[in-house]
C-alpha cells in the first residue's frame, strides 16, 4: 500500500485539483476530502479519484452563466428560458428559432453547434408543392414538408407515368424524371429504321440500353449489337454493307493501282494483297490502306532513271556515272561540278537542290575580285550597273550609297540577293553565298532579308561547337532554319534542343524558322526579324493620345492575322487600342487557359501594327483587366523557338517553369500542328496508334522547342 506525505500533496497538482488541507494518505483512499480547483470553486472527492486522473477539475469549470445564455445567439436558436448550464449538458431545453418556431434540444447539441436551427425552416408548404415543377415531376398529394425530409412520396412525371421517390431527392435536383421517359416502346421499335438497321424482335427497351439483341440490315445480314449504339446513332449497319464485290476491285483503279487478283473484300481489310502499280511494280499493301487513299503507288514511282541523270543538270551539277536511283535516296555518289571539280554528294541533296555546286567555287569570284579590285575601289556613288566588270556580281539597279544593299544576281546561281557595296570593294559579298555546299535555300533567303535592312550576316556561324545556320552580330541573334524532311529524325529533336540551350547559356537572343513558314508566310517572317532586330522605323505615340475600347473577337482575330507571328487566338476578352478614334493600332487579349491549369486568365496575344509604337500601353492594358476582372491569377507562354520572353518580365510576370518540346505533323511542305490530326472515332476502331496512322499516311513529327 501507497503512502503519498503531506509534502507529496502540498507540492503535487493533479490537473486543476490541488488539496486544500494537506495531510499524509494512501494513493487509493476512498476518504472524501476538499480540493481547490483553478476556476477558484472548492469540492469534496474521494482521495483515490484524484490521483487515479479520474478527476482533474470540479466539474463546473464548464458552467455557462444565465446571463451567457441570454445574450448568446446559436446560429437561428436563442435559448427561451435563460439559466446557469454546463456546456456539455444533455438536458433538454426549449430555444426559439428566427423562424419563430421553438424546439426542445439538447444544451450540448446546441453549444457544439450541431444544431443551429429549429429543423423546421426549410418546411415548405403545401401551397409550394402544387405550384412547383422539379425537372418533369409534380408531387401527387401536395402536403407541407421540409425540404430535406426523406420521405417517400408518390410524384406524377410530364410522360404521365407516377413514381415513389423522396422529396429531399426531388427538392435538390437527384430526380427530375420518372426515370422510365426513355422507354421505348415494342410499337416504336417495329415501326422506327435506325440507318439501314430494324431490330429483328421488338419489345420494350430504354433507349440507352445497353443490352445486345439482333438487328436486320438492309443488305440482309443479321447482326447483334448494343440498344443504346443503335438509338444513339453510333451504329447504323451491320458494318458488312462496305463489302466491295470482286467485279468492283476488276474494275477499280485506286490511284496508280489495281489489284492483281481480284476478289470480294471489306472497304476496310487489313488483308495485304498483291496490286499492279501504272509503273508495272507489284507490291504486297493492305487493302484498307488503298480504298481509303493512304496508298496510291507501289512507293517505287519516284526511281529516277539512268537516261534522266545522263542528261539532267541539276545547278551546276553533274552525275559522273548515271545510274537509276530513287528520287529521295541518301546514298552517296559522284558529281562534277561547272568548275571542273568532282565531289561525293547524296543523291536527294542534289535532287531537292539544297546542295548546287561543289562547294569551292568561290575561287573564280575571288580571281575576278583580284583582277579588278582597283577598279572597284576607285568607283564612286552613283555607280552604274554597266560600271561593273562581268564575271561576278550583276547589279539590278544603281548604286546610291555605298553603305546600303541593292539589288543584285548571285552569278553563282541566278538567284536575287543584296549585298552592300563597301562588302563588294572588300571582297566580301561576292555571291549569296551558294557556292558553300551545305547552304539551304532557306538559309539563303533569310540571309538575303537581313542584308535587306542594311545589316551584316554571317553563315555557319560556329558557338561552342555547334555551328548555326545564320548570325547577326548587330542584334546578336543567332537563326536555325529547319527543313521539315531532316529535322523530322529523332537526333534532330535531340539536337536543335541542344542549340538552344547553348545559344541562351552563352547569352544569345535566337530564332528557329521551319521550312514551310518562309515559304509560305515570307511578309510575317520578314517582320518578325524586323522587330527582333529594331530595324522598324515606328511611329510613337504616347497614351495619352489614345483611346481604350473592347474589341469584338472577329476584329480582334484579324488585326492578329495581319500583325501576329502565330494569328488569331479566338480570345473573348480583347483590349484595343485607338488612334484618332478609329484606327486600331495595339490589342492585348486574354481568355480562360485552355491547358489544365489553376490559373483564372491566360494572357494569349498582344501585338501592336507595323507603324507604331505605344509606349507602356502593355502595362496599362494589363492593369486595366486586372482592375476589371479581378483575376487571382494569369498565366501565360512564350514560344521558345520565336520569342525570348523578356516582355512577360517587365509586366512583372514570374518565371514559373518550362513546357517541354511538343510536335507537328509534316508532309512534304504541309505542317499540321498534332491536335488537327487526332485520331477519328473510325480510326479508333483500328487499334492502331496515332503515329502508326499518320506514319502510314506519310506524315513525319516535327518538334518545336518547347514553351
Amino acid at each position: 500500500m501507497t503512502v503519498l506525505s503531506k509534502e507529496y500533496f502540498i507540492k503535487t497538482k493533479f490537473g486543476k485539483l490541488r488539496m486544500k488541507n494537506p495531510e499524509a494518505y494512501t494513493k487509493g483512499s476512498g476518504k472524501k476530502v476538499e480540493w481547490v480547483c483553478d476556476c477558484g470553486i472548492e469540492k469534496s472527492i474521494p482521495i483515490y479519484n484524484v490521483t487515479s486522473g479520474n478527476t482533474v477539475s470540479c466539474g463546473k469549470c464548464n458552467l455557462l452563466s444565465k446571463e451567457y445564455f441570454e445574450n448568446t445567439k446559436f446560429g437561428k436558436l436563442r435559448m427561451k428560458n435563460p439559466d446557469a448550464y454546463h456546456k456539455g449538458s444533455n438536458k433538454k431545453v426549449k430555444w426559439v428559432c428566427d423562424c419563430g418556431k421553438e424546439t426542445r434540444t439538447k444544451i450540448l447539441a446546441i453549444t457544439s453547434g450541431d444544431t443551429v436551427s429549429c429543423r423546421n425552416c426549410n418546411l415548405l408548404s403545401k401551397k409550394y408543392f402544387t405550384n412547383t415543377k422539379f425537372g418533369k415531376l409534380r408531387m401527387k398529394n401536395p402536403e407541407a414538408y421540409t425540404k430535406g425530409s426523406g420521405k417517400k412520396v408518390e410524384w406524377i412525371c410530364d410522360c404521365g407515368k407516377e413514381t415513389t421517390t423522396q422529396i429531399c431527392i426531388v427538392t435538390k435536383g437527384g430526380a427530375k424524371t420518372c426515370g422510365n421517359c426513355n422507354l421505348l416502346s415494342k410499337e416504336y421499335f417495329t415501326k422506327t429504321k435506325f440507318g439501314k438497321l430494324k431490330m429483328k424482335y421488338p419489345e420494350t427497351y430504354h433507349k440507352s440500353s445497353s443490352k445486345k439483341v439482333k438487328w436486320v440490315c438492309d443488305c440482309g445480314k443479321e447482326k447483334l449489337i448494343l440498344i443504346y449504339n443503335i438509338t444513339s446513332g453510333g451504329a447504323k449497319t451491320c458494318g458488312n454493307c462496305n463489302l466491295l464485290s470482286k467485279e468492283y476491285f476488276t474494275k477499280t483503279k485506286f490511284g496508280k493501282l489495281m489489284m492483281k487478283n481480284p476478289k470480294a473484300y471489306t472497304k476496310g481489310s487489313d488483308k495485304k494483297v498483291e496490286w499492279i502499280c501504272d509503273c508495272g511494280k507489284e507490291k504486297l499493301i493492305r487493302i484498307c490502306n488503298v480504298t481509303i487513299s493512304e496508298s496510291v503507288s507501289c512507293g517505287k514511282c519516284n526511281l529516277l532513271s539512268k537516261e534522266y541523270f545522263k542528261k539532267t543538270k541539276f545547278g551546276k551539277l553533274r552525275m559522273i556515272y548515271p545510274e537509276a536511283y530513287h528520287k529521295g535516296s541518301k546514298k552517296k555518289v559522284k558529281w562534277v561540278c561547272e568548275c571542273g571539280k568532282e565531289k561525293l554528294i547524296p543523291i536527294c541533296n542534289v535532287i531537292s537542290r539544297n546542295t548546287k555546286t561543289c562547294g569551292t567555287c568561290r575561287k573564280q569570284y575571288e580571281d575576278w575580285y583580284s583582277e579588278n579590285e582597283v577598279y572597284l575601289r576607285k568607283l564612286k556613288c552613283p555607280i552604274s550597273p554597266d560600271s561593273i566588270p562581268s564575271g561576278s556580281i550583276q547589279a539590278l539597279e544603281p548604286i546610291t550609297n555605298t553603305g546600303k544593299p541593292f539589288k543584285a544576281i548571285c552569278q553563282s546561281c541566278k538567284g536575287v540577293y543584296y549585298p552592300v557595296w563597301d562588302s563588294i570593294r572588300q571582297g566580301v559579298s561576292l555571291t549569296c553565298g551558294c557556292y558553300h555546299g551545305k547552304l539551304t535555300n532557306g538559309q539563303l533567303k533569310l540571309k538575303s532579308i537581313i542584308e535587306s535592312f542594311g545589316i551584316e550576316v554571317k553563315l555557319e556561324y560556329p558557338v561552342n561547337g555547334l555551328k548555326y545556320d545564320l548570325f547577326v552580330p548587330s542584334g546578336n541573334l543567332l537563326i536555325e532554319f529547319n527543313g521539315l524532311k531532316w529535322h523530322s529524325l529523332e537526333y534532330s529533336k535531340k539536337r536543335d534542343i541542344r542549340k538552344y540551350d547553348n545559344a541562351i547559356a552563352n547569352d544569345f537572343q535566337f530564332i528557329m524558322f521551319y521550312e514551310d513558314e518562309i515559304a509560305n508566310n515570307f511578309e510575317k517572317v520578314t517582320n518578325l526579324l524586323k522587330n527582333r532586330l529594331n530595324v522598324n522605323e515606328l511611329k510613337s505615340v504616347r497614351p495619352k493620345d489614345t483611346t481604350i475600347k473592347l474589341v469584338d473577337s472577329r476584329i480582334a482575330d484579324e488585326f492578329y492575322e495581319s500583325n501576329h507571328y502565330i494569328g488569331k487566338c479566338r480570345a473573348k476578352v480583347n483590349y484595343g487600342v485607338y488612334l484618332d478614334g478609329s484606327n486600331l493600332i495595339a490589342l492585348m487579349s486574354f481568355k480562360k487557359p485552355t491547358r489544365q491549369s489553376t490559373h483564372d486568365f491566360e494572357l494569349v496575344r498582344m501585338s501592336s501594327d507595323s507603324k507604331h509604337r505605344v509606349h507602356g500601353i502593355w502595362s496599362k492594358l494589363l492593369k486595366m483587366f486586372i482592375k476589371e476582372y479581378s483575376p487571382k491569377s494569369i498565366v501565360s507562354f512564350s514560344d521558345n523557338r520565336l520569342f525570348s520572353g523578356k516582355v512577360y518580365e517587365k509586366l512583372s510576370f514570374k518565371y514559373d517553369g518550362t513546357i517541354p518540346p511538343d510536335y507537328y505533323w509534316a508532309k512534304g511542305m504541309v505542317r499540321r500542328h498534332k491536335s488537327g490530326l487526332r485520331k477519328t472515332n473510325k480510326e479508333k476502331l483500328t487499334g492502331k496508334t496515332e503515329i502508326e496512322l499518320r506514319t502510314a499516311q506519310g506524315y513525319e513529327r516535327i518538334w518545336d522547342l518547347g514553351k
